[in-house]
């Protein structure tokens, strides 16, 4: 029900926890690996929209993920946009504007990641 002509997220939002998702979750997995991306309008407790992104990979999960974590690399994409939503949440009193869960601590016969991304309508605009 989302029209992507009509829709405007803040840039760089999605991308560190695709490039995320890739790098830590699907290329350690020994089977084919798979990243779905789903946009969808919701409705809040207090009836505001909230444009809702979920970002969900079939991968080896976080907690295998830090396990075999390389502490060379430092990822900063993803903390830096948790960072500027929080901020911009806490301004806006927005609640948990980031979620992220572990799949395979959810289900035995799951593994992968899920984000969600929680925007309300002052950051995104609709046209």
């Amino acid at each position: 029900g989302i029209e992507p002509d009509r829709i405007q997220i803040p840039n760089m939002i999605i991308q560190p926890f695709v490039e995320n998702s890739i790098w830590h979750g699907l290329a350690d997995k020994n089977s084919e690996g798979l990243i779905t991306i789903h946009f969808a309008m919701e409705t809040d407790t207090s009836s505001n929209h909230i444009l809702r992104i979920r970002i969900t990979d079939n991968g080896i999960g976080i907690a295998n993920a830090i396990k075999q974590r390389n502490s060379v690399h430092i990822s900063r994409g993803m903390t830096i946009i948790e960072e500027r939503l929080r901020l911009l949440s806490m301004k806006m009193e927005i609640p948990k504007p980031i979620v992220i869960d572990d799949l395979g601590e959810k289900a035995i016969d799951s593994s992968g990641t899920e984000i969600i991304i929680s925007l309300p309508q002052p950051l995104y605009k609709s046209f």
